[in-house]
């Protein structure tokens, strides 16, 4: 059967939000875009426990990368045997970062990055671009998640190389 004749699981969010302006966003923007259950919580320490008796497709959180509790989260999710939710959509609202920041934030797996203040309609677009764009989660020993996207380097011909999801589609072409 053809991946795109398949029907996706039911969307079940999980926010993780401090600031209740921007969970009251979230938690509107998941039921915008078909979400069956929307859980709110604040905090990645709780939101780990909570994710052993829910079962996420789509996690908002408002994440600050220099925390060390944020970045164990994400890994948690994106490590494979260990994370209860292994095929999740990850969106990450942070502040503005700079680009070692964004590269550090793709590298453990994030799947879009959003700078808030955000309305609730926009946020909804966004969720659902990033839901209907979403590729076949990567798998390795060490890490499930969306790709990392390494560019191309000649210089690399390991077994784990990825490239650009545009030279993919342009060598279908």
């Amino acid at each position: 059967m053809q991946r795109d004749a398949e029907k996706p699981p039911p969307l079940r969010a999980l926010i993780i939000e401090r600031n209740s302006r921007l969970a009251e966003a979230a938690e509107t923007a998941a039921r915008l875009v078909g979400s069956i259950s929307v859980e709110c919580i604040e905090g990645v320490l709780p939101a780990a426990a909570v994710l052993t008796r829910y079962q996420a497709t789509l996690i908002v959180a408002h994440l600050d990368f220099s925390d060390d509790a944020c970045v164990n989260f994400v890994r948690f999710i994106r490590t494979p045997g260990i994370t209860p939710v292994p095929n999740v959509v990850l969106l990450a609202m942070t502040t503005p970062l700079d680009q070692d920041e964004i590269t550090r934030s793709i590298r453990l797996g994030v799947d879009h990055i959003l700078v808030p203040p955000i309305p609730a309609v926009d946020l909804a677009e966004r969720i659902r671009i990033v839901l209907q764009r979403r590729a076949e989660p990567i798998v390795t020993t060490t890490y499930i998640g969306p790709c990392r996207r390494r560019l191309p380097d000649a210089t690399y011909s390991g077994p784990n190389r990825r490239i650009l999801s545009s030279l993919r589609e342009l060598a279908k072409a």
